[in-house]
């Protein structure tokens, strides 16, 4: 029996789910693809953001439909977390960890104008966070690149995840800041977290923006961080979907997961939506 898959969705779909008719095919997608809808927290960050009370109300209660009674999966750190004590044990089951978000899914008049200004608060910080990381990179690789004499050694985002990001040897001080950062015990084993595939869908999420900022000539639209952080929500699941219109974060997801991650696709809402037929 094949096992049922994941579908994660992007927040810029969920707007759309405001019309019935689109909800109903979404239903049928569902059960076309044999797929189980699991609501996240940056999905509820999103929407709990939204100025308008009436409309978040019935967009969150769009997803608590869809969800079917699935808890919440957490905020990318905390999930960080959960797999880097269940490696750092030597236990081999993921769990996802509670993200006690579930009373804003299921109970969405109870969040009031300060949840509101904290969950935008949160987004636009994590945003200004990644920024910097992203100018303090591209000052270092550079660097490098005019060191070496050469522009783009790599070619590609995945040539360069596999030849010179995901390697203990460029990813140990980001790995080690993480532990600390997470408060996890010990020292982390650098090469175990590699082989661990939330945490690498993390990292290789923020190498293939790397990537595109400080490497390629071209100018790309940026892919915002709650965006390629999503990437974390299909690890574990052997079948899982990642719908977005969204199309910095299709290029970027589509680079990192193709033929390099067993059972992936990402498809835009209409795409999603004709599997139902």
């Amino acid at each position: 029996m094949v096992p049922v898959g994941t579908l994660i969705l992007d927040a810029n779909t969920i707007w759309q789910l405001e019309d019935p008719v689109v909800r109903e095919k979404v239903k049928g997608s569902l059960r076309s693809a044999d797929l189980e809808f699991h609501p996240t927290a940056i999905n509820l960050l999103e929407v709990v953001r939204t100025g308008n009370p009436a409309r978040r109300l019935r967009l969150i209660n769009t997803l608590a439909s869809l969800a079917a009674g699935f808890p919440v999966r957490p905020l990318p750190s905390e999930a960080l977390k959960a797999a880097g004590e269940m490696v750092g044990a030597g236990r081999d089951a993921f769990t996802w960890p509670e993200s006690k978000m579930e009373w804003m899914l299921y109970e969405p008049e109870r969040i009031t104008s300060v949840h509101v200004q904290a969950a935008g608060s949160m987004l636009d910080e994590q945003q200004a966070d990644f920024d910097q990381q992203h100018r303090t990179a591209r000052r270092h690789v550079r660097r490098y690149l005019k060191d070496k004499g050469v522009k783009d050694p790599w070619g590609s985002v995945p040539a360069f995840l596999d030849s010179q990001w995901t390697t203990t040897s460029q990813l140990d001080s980001f790995i080690e800041a993480a532990w600390e950062t997470l408060e996890l015990p010990g020292k982390p084993d650098v090469e175990k977290m590699l082989k661990n595939e939330l945490w690498r869908l993390y990292f290789e999420g923020f190498g293939a923006t790397v990537y595109e900022r400080a490497v390629q000539s071209q100018s790309l639209p940026p892919v915002h961080v709650s965006d390629i952080r999503q990437l974390v929500y299909l690890a574990g699941t052997f079948r899982r979907v990642l719908v977005t219109d969204d199309g910095g974060l299709i290029r970027v997801a589509n680079a990192v997961l193709r033929q390099r991650y067993e059972g992936t696709r990402v498809l835009t809402f209409s795409q999603f939506l004709d599997l139902a037929s």
